[in-house]
Order: C-alpha cells, then sequence, then structure tokens
C-alpha cells in the first residue's frame, strides 16, 4: 500500500556448499547492484551475504543512520545508492532458506511488523519462485557435467533413466534388483580423426633442442662454478656434460631415460649442497635452476612453445566438433563422443535403437556423413589459419573410416563410456585404431597427408556414395578436384583396405576457433537424392 516501496530478491545459490553468484538469477537484488557499482570484489560481497544465510533473521532499518553503517558494512553501500529505507525477510520452501527478499525504498518508510506482515499471502509464491531458480541452476550444473564430463547424453539420457526406474522398481519388489545393460542395436557409426602432423617427431625435436640449451647451461654454470672455487670434482662434472652434449647433438640419440638420471641423480644433488653457505656459489647456481624451470624457463622454451601450438588447434577443434553436434543432434538424435589424443577422434552412432520414437531412414544416415565430410573440409581450414599465426607452426590430417554395416554398441560401468559389442563388431574397432599411420600399398607414403582428407573403406559401394558426396563439394569449390582412389597395405589382422584422399581449397575467411556452418550454401537433399 506504498507506491515507494520496492523489492529485490537473492537466491542462494551453492556449489558444494559454498554460496556463487550467478548474474542471471541475482540480478534484481538491489544490495548486489549497489556493491557492483561500488567496484566492490565478488569474494566480498559474497562473503557479506553469506554470513546473512548463516544466522537468518528478519532485518529492518526505517531509515539507514551513519551509527546503522559503522555497525553494518553493507549499509554504507545502500546509503551511497541513495536508499533510505531498507529490510531483509528471509523466505523458506518448506524448512529450507531459499533466498531472501529485499524491500527498500528512497524515501522514509516506518518499517514493522505489521507492515511487513502484509507481505505474508505472497511469501509461498516468492518461496517457490526461488526454488524453481534454484533447481534451474542446479539443472544447468548437471546438464554441463553430463555433457562436458560423462558418456550420459541428451540423446541416449531416456535409457538410462529407464534402467533406474527399473532397478528401483524390482528392488521395492523383491529387494534384488540389479541394474541392467546399457546397448543400443543396429546403430551406424561414423568415425573421425585429426591428428597432429608428426606430433611424435616434433616433441622429440623440441626435447632435443631443450636438451641442447640445458647442457650448454649446465656447463657454462659449471665453468664459472669452478673458476670461482677451483673444486676439482667439477672438472668431472664439466667432462660427463659435456659428452652427454655431444651425444644429444648427434643424429641418433635414444638415452633419455640415462640423461634424466644423470641431471636428477648426479648434478642436482651435487649443486644442492655446493651452493649450501656460500652466496656467490648460490647466485651462480641459482641462476641455472631458473632456467631449468619447466614452466618459465629458457631450458624448456621449445617444449612449452610445441604444447601451445597444439592444444591451441586441439582446442579450437574440439569447439568445432560441440558446435557440430548440436546440428547433428537438430538432424537426428545421435550418440556423440570425442576423445583427447594428440588430436581428436570422434565416433559418432546413429540408429533406430537411439530414438526410437523417431522413425529412422537412411537419409539420416546420409545427411550425416556429407556432414561429415564437409565438416572434415572446414576443420582443416580452421586449423591451418590458426597454426599460420602461432609461434610455432604445426599442421593438421583429417580422416574418416567408412563402415557401411550397422553395428551394436554397450555402456562399459567401469570406464563410464560406449563401446562396441559382440565379437564381429570389434572389427570396426580394431580397425579404425590402426588406420591412422597406414601406408598406401607398395610405397612408404603416410596416407594422411596435411590439406587433405582421407576416407578409408571396404565396400565399394560405399566409395561410390561419397564420391558422389566428394564431386557435389568440388563443384561448391570446397574441395579440390584431385581425387585419388588408393589400395592399402595390409594391417596386422586387417586386408582389403582402400582409401580416397582429396585435397581441401583452401580458404582465408574462417575465423579461429568459430564454427564455420558446413551446411552453409549446401542443399543437403538435393545432393542426397542427385548420390
Amino acid at each position: 500500500e506504498n507506491n515507494d516501496i520496492e523489492f529485490g530478491m537473492l537466491p542462494a545459490l551453492h556449489v558444494n556448499n559454498k554460496l556463487v553468484f550467478n548474474e542471471g538469477l541475482y540480478i534484481n537484488s538491489l544490495l548486489i547492484k549497489a556493491a557492483k557499482k561500488k567496484g566492490m570484489e565478488e569474494n566480498n560481497y559474497l562473503a557479506m551475504i553469506d554470513k546473512y544465510f548463516n544466522s537468518p533473521k528478519i532485518i529492518f532499518f526505517s531509515e539507514i543512520t551513519a551509527a546503522e553503517e559503522e555497525k553494518h558494512s553493507y549499509l554504507k553501500l545502500l546509503s551511497a545508492d541513495g536508499i533510505i529505507s531498507y529490510a531483509l525477510i528471509p523466505v523458506y520452501f518448506g524448512n529450507e532458506l531459499v533466498g531472501v527478499l529485499e524491500v527498500y525504498s528512497k524515501k522514509k518508510v516506518l518499517f514493522n511488523e505489521v507492515l511487513l506482515s502484509k507481505l505474508d499471502p505472497v511469501l509461498p509464491l516468492l518461496s517457490q519462485l526461488l526454488k524453481n531458480g534454484i533447481h534451474e541452476f542446479h539443472d544447468g550444473i548437471d546438464k554441463v557435467i553430463k555433457d562436458k564430463f560423462t558418456s550420459v547424453q541428451p540423446s541416449v539420457q531416456w535409457k538410462f533413466n529407464e534402467a533406474a526406474w527399473h532397478f528401483i522398481r524390482d528392488n521395492q519388489n523383491t529387494g534384488t534388483g540389479e541394474i541392467e545393460d546399457i546397448h543400443f542395436e543396429n546403430v551406424y557409426p561414423l568415425y573421425g580423426a585429426i591428428d597432429i602432423r608428426n606430433s611424435t617427431i616434433e616433441r622429440n625435436n623440441a626435447l632435443n633442442n631443450d636438451m641442447q640449451v640445458q647442457f650448454t647451461l649446465l656447463i657454462s654454470m659449471l665453468e664459472k662454478l669452478k673458476k670461482q672455487s677451483a673444486f676439482g670434482l667439477i672438472d668431472e662434472k664439466i667432462f660427463l656434460a659435456k659428452k652427454w652434449l655431444a651425444d644429444i647433438a648427434g643424429p641418433i640419440f635414444t638415452d633419455q631415460v640415462l640423461v634424466d638420471d644423470f641431471l636428477d641423480n648426479n648434478i642436482i644433488p651435487f649443486l644442492l649442497d655446493f651452493k649450501k653457505g656460500n652466496k656467490v656459489f648460490a647466485e651462480i647456481i641459482n641462476e641455472y635452476l631458473f632456467a631449468i624451470d619447466d614452466k618459465t624457463g629458457q631450458a624448456f622454451e621449445k617444449r612449452r612453445e610445441l604444447e601451445k601450438s597444439m592444444n591451441t588447434v586441439i582446442n579450437a577443434v574440439n569447439k568445432y566438433l560441440e558446435k557440430m553436434q548440436d546440428e547433428v543432434q537438430q538432424a537426428y538424435p545421435s550418440y556423440f563422443e570425442k576423445f583427447r589424443t594428440d588430436g581428436v577422434e570422434y565416433d559418432i552412432y546413429i540408429g533406430q535403437s537411439i530414438a526410437p520414437l523417431k522413425p529412422f531412414s537412411d537419409i539420416y544416415l546420409k545427411n550425416l556423413r556429407l556432414l561429415q565430410l564437409s565438416s572434415m573440409a572446414s576443420i582443416a581450414k580452421l586449423s591451418e589459419k590458426i597454426a599460420a599465426g602461432l609461434n610455432k607452426y604445426i599442421q593438421t590430417t583429417q580422416l574418416i573410416f567408412i563402415h557401411s554395416q550397422p553395428i551394436a554398441i554397450q555402456f562399459r560401468t567401469d570406464e563410464k563410456r560406449f563401446d562396441v559389442e559382440g565379437a564381429y563388431n570389434i572389427r570396426y574397432h580394431i580397425v579404425k585404431k590402426r588406420i591412422d599411420k597406414v601406408l598406401i600399398k607398395g610405397s612408404l607414403e603416410r596416407l594422411t597427408q596435411p590439406d587433405k582428407i582421407a576416407l578409408v573403406y571396404t565396400n565399394q559401394q560405399d566409395a561410390n556414395e561419397y564420391i558422389g558426396y566428394i564431386k557435389y563439394l568440388q563443384g561448391q569449390n570446397i574441395l579440390s578436384n584431385d581425387l585419388e582412389e588408393l589400395e592399402l597395405e595390409e594391417l596386422q589382422g586387417v586386408n582389403g583396405l582402400k582409401a580416397l584422399r582429396v585435397g581441401v581449397v583452401k580458404d582465408e575467411d574462417v575465423e579461429e576457433a568459430s564454427y564455420i556452418n558446413p551446411g552453409k550454401n549446401l542443399q543437403y537433399p538435393n545432393a542426397i537424392s542427385n548420390n
């Protein structure tokens, strides 16, 4: 009954029993607005609010006075914002504190129990509103956990819900319920891999360069110590260090374990003992120790540079695949799982058993295959553009394995992920794990090459389908007119493999870490029907 009175709300949001700040849900809080306006650190105003939540009670100030401001620091924030009257009312949902209602005015209002009791009819509605906000917040946390950290994706969540309900029902009825297997029959697999080209060689080269720097610094430091101390044992250390440096700089070096042992168990203990009680020696030795710090030291520069470049490219590819996953799910519910290696590998499974309420047709599989192929072209362009701007230039290769027959997958509870099920389906898993380094038959050339997409297959009918997609993308100036049809070397337990390989048209308009819609300017239904 007073138009000068306004309201704000503070929900009680906690993660691991710790109060947290959520911009969207705190947007109507006067106290938060005043604190942010004053530039107060988030931790400070959260601590202030947490203190109140630990001892919640109705507090009201008909007029904020200087004396009250001295007692309660938060009143200074409100007073500076022009607030004269202020009250806090804790809001409960059942016995749970779900937040607090702020009542305030920029004019003097005589707050008392009688006036505030007029809010009693609306408090149950506010408590439900706050409870709903808290539920939405925690649902968002659960969604991120499921999406980023587990294999329980929305497309297969229904199956886990069903299994959980059956377990609860059986336990209630008999007390002997067992969790049932989670599996999907007759799903079509699509496998793709984006790999850092020659990652092992690049790592070895970076290590070798850094080790040469480290031993050069070590020898220089030991020679300074020898000059300052005339300590005879140092000559032996210098001799050994020079011997190791010559070996490391040689054409073939494979004794990294012995080098590490020499540095860790011979040099470091000697240096730590030698610098004790002598400031001059300590300064010389510390300069070397700073240089071999793995996070900032000169002797780790090449390795840090390589890892930073690789992580930058891989993170961008991951972000792209996350956007691609959204498009995949819009077309037809599928299971999409990524694996981090020296690059990124992913499996997509699509079939009627994953979405029993949505009729499945092979048009969805064909659409997904075209999407995968065009996405690989966009990823090749994206990674090339990013790598060109890095201190350490690296290249990626793109690989697709075409498997025409449906398989079965089962959730492995011990590994918390899906994997192929049954002896016949294991072949799919074996092949996809062995083809990343496969050679072209009768040569020493690797199938996977930078700026190209390699597609491995065993069935010519599958190859013909993809050739149709390739010709279509060539017509869209996405793929180059250099399609190769190749035979591959025999692998252990696997023979008869063939491959298609096609170049990617370089595009200067790809933006870093953004999703370039592979379907842009592509008419999927026409491309599929024409094929």
